[in-house]
């Protein structure tokens, strides 16, 4: 089944003013329900825009765009009903803690949801799990957390929605590595647990080619690309044309080739790196 389907979609910046700027131009994708997406693009490419209109905070200026077969803006109560199904996590989302608790804060989107008592401490207690937060944090405030737990908190309140389209824009920035694979092994848990289509907005392409299936790639308000991870940094020429970085190993590979030893520049991984190497030494696994 299509989850998201986008046709001629269009969004402009400032329409009639000195400052306009088109920030999406006749884009179009089909995105597969239960894929896990990575987008990647240079800055003011339109990811940010491409979300919230997802999420339908904002409204396109041309085309359509289907969430599950359905017109996201056909009218408003048709937007209202569509955005109960997509949860969106903004950079920095710990900015958006407010309640004085954890517990409160994680319950606030399903309370607005009109959810009963028991469902609500249900999925407060689910999101809490899916993130790793332990049960005596729920009646801690979310002031005396710590950065990645706050982070976690914040994510928690959007899982807590249960979202079948979960989006997260930059969720890892300002965190160290280590928080940074916790927290995106929370997502790929929650993905896993419930089918959910991920979208994940990063500049860290480590990020992207360890957690998605599929990469998006935006340009100008264009779809340069959208393909197979390994088919997308296959590419490697046209997205370093295009200003935007390669994971680190597939540098590696591509300055091996430059110096003549013969190996491919489609390596994204550690482990593809690993088994590429081992069979140019001929000694396996022991490379």
């Amino acid at each position: 089944m299509t989850a998201i389907e986008a046709s001629g979609l269009k969004y402009v910046y400032g329409v009639g003013t000195p400052y306009e700027m088109t920030a999406l131009d006749n884009f179009d994708i089909e995105i597969d329900s239960g894929d896990f997406v990575g987008i990647i693009g240079h800055t003011g490419s339109g990811k940010s825009t491409l979300m919230q209109l997802i999420d339908g905070l904002i409204k396109p200026a041309g085309g359509t765009l289907k969430i599950f077969g359905e017109d996201m803006f056909a009218d408003a109560k048709t937007t209202a009903r569509l955005r109960k199904k997509v949860g969106l996590v903004f950079q920095y989302p710990e900015y958006q803690l407010f309640e004085e608790t954890v517990e409160k804060d994680i319950a606030f989107g399903p309370k607005n949801l009109g959810l009963s008592e028991d469902e609500v401490y249900k999925r407060v207690r689910y999101a809490a799990q899916i993130t790793g937060l332990p049960e005596e944090y729920l009646q801690k405030s979310p002031f005396e957390l710590s950065g990645g737990e706050k982070r976690r908190a914040a994510i928690a309140g959007v899982i807590a929605m249960r979202p079948e389209i979960f989006i997260l824009d930059e969720p890892t920035a300002g965190l160290d590595p280590k928080g940074r694979d916790e927290i995106l092994a929370r997502v790929r848990e929650y993905r896993e647990d419930t089918g959910a289509t991920v979208l994940l907005v990063s500049h860290s392409m480590e990020d992207v080619t360890k957690n998605a299936s599929k990469v998006l790639v935006l340009c100008h308000g264009k779809k340069m690309m959208y393909g197979k991870v390994g088919e997308v940094f296959e590419r490697s020429k046209e997205l370093l044309n295009a200003g935007l970085d390669l994971p680190q190993i597939t540098k590696v590979f591509i300055e091996l080739k430059n110096r003549g030893v013969d190996v491919p520049t489609s390596v994204y991984t550690v482990n593809q790196a690993i088994e590429v190497l081992g069979k140019l030494s001929g000694g396996g696994s022991r490379a």
